[in-house]
């Protein structure tokens, strides 16, 4: 949820931007590899607006206001170095992000604790839902004028990390109130494996945050219990159905990261040398194979199809599969597709 931007030239608006600016402060200074245009969509402004800022913040700082006791900053094309930060180095707020990864983690820790240290535990979680419920509040109240100014861009221009975010902060608490209160989910998941976009009913059992991404273990009407991403998931509703106990995490000694090779279908591909970088950035394997740069890739469908037509120029060939029907061979496939995107453009010509 995205806090609700004063009206310009207000003194609620000089504050809000006081904050926001401190927090760009801290950003940069955590994020050294941070860029302005990164910074820009983090925060919901536009890079001249960032800029701008920033040499404003330059001219502040501790009296007498002389070299060394002013915030300094370092500029080179894109990127921003925080020089001397003056003890600036912590955000004065929490991104809604931020907020509900750190009441999940104030969620579990109380329920392990026990004694004093769980009701203060409890007592700080107390007071972030209040927090997020009086931003909401306001949010729902809020009446925008000529005078308002977007809480985000809505041009689009929104890097990944920014959109993550703001889909986190929307999906995490019915999440929460699922999994404390034990009720089915029922929401709309995008299958990054079958490129496809679905409708699941299903029972929650675990969240998680992992190297930075939400993740929640849950079962289906089959009682088999699998690994969602949230930021992949839209219009979750928690329904009035109960849901059964809470059953921990299985996790497979064999197939830990749930990728279940056994079940799924393969496909084998061999590449170009400069295309060594796929193995670091999608779900692919190295297969020995004597002078040649082979990947196992899993036969998601549609999704491989397109793959291999994207990225023909660094695929040197399709290992042919064992299939029944020749005609359902990747290859073939590959080729039926290609053939009728010719025949579309022709079409069209």
């Amino acid at each position: 949820m995205t806090e609700p931007i004063p009206r310009r030239r207000s003194v609620g608006y000089i504050t809000w931007q006081v904050r926001r600016i401190l927090a760009v402060i801290a950003w940069f200074r955590h994020h050294p590899d941070g860029s302005l245009m990164r910074a820009a969509a983090q925060f919901g402004v536009t890079v001249p607006q960032l800029r701008h800022e920033l040499t404003q913040a330059a001219t502040c700082g501790l009296p007498p206001y002389l070299p060394g006791s002013l915030l300094e900053f370092t500029t080179s094309g894109m990127h921003v170095d925080v020089v001397a930060s003056l003890g600036l180095d912590r955000a004065p707020s929490l991104t809604a992000a931020e907020s509900g990864a750190l009441l999940l983690s104030l969620e579990r820790l109380a329920s392990v604790v026990t004694g004093p240290d769980r009701t203060d535990i409890e007592s700080a979680a107390g007071m972030i839902r209040d927090l997020q419920q009086d931003i909401r509040d306001r949010r729902d109240q809020f009446t925008p004028d000529e005078f308002t100014t977007p809480a985000r861009p809505t041009t689009g221009s929104g890097t990944v990390q920014d959109r993550t975010a703001a889909v986190l902060a929307e999906n995490l608490p019915p999440l929460r109130e699922a999994l404390t209160s034990r009720r089915w989910l029922e929401l709309t998941y995008r299958s990054a494996s079958s490129d496809s976009v679905g409708t699941r009913t299903l029972v929650p059992d675990q969240l998680e945050f992992i190297d930075g991404q939400a993740y929640l273990w849950a079962r289906d009407d089959t009682d088999v219990q699998r690994c969602f991403n949230v930021s992949r998931m839209s219009q979750i509703t928690v329904t009035g159905r109960g849901a059964p106990e809470v059953r921990e995490r299985v996790i497979d000694t064999e197939d830990p990261f749930g990728f279940d090779r056994d079940g799924q279908r393969w496909a084998e591909i061999d590449l170009e040398d400069g295309a060594a970088w796929m193995f670091e950035y999608l779900p692919i394997w190295q297969v020995d194979s004597p002078g040649t740069l082979r990947a196992a890739i899993p036969d998601t469908g549609d999704w491989l199809e397109r793959f291999l037509l994207a990225y023909a120029p660094t695929i040197r060939a399709v290992v042919p599969q064992t299939a029944e029907d020749p005609q359902c061979d990747l290859a073939h496939r590959v080729a039926r597709r290609a053939s009728a995107a010719l025949d579309a453009y022709r079409s069209l010509a």
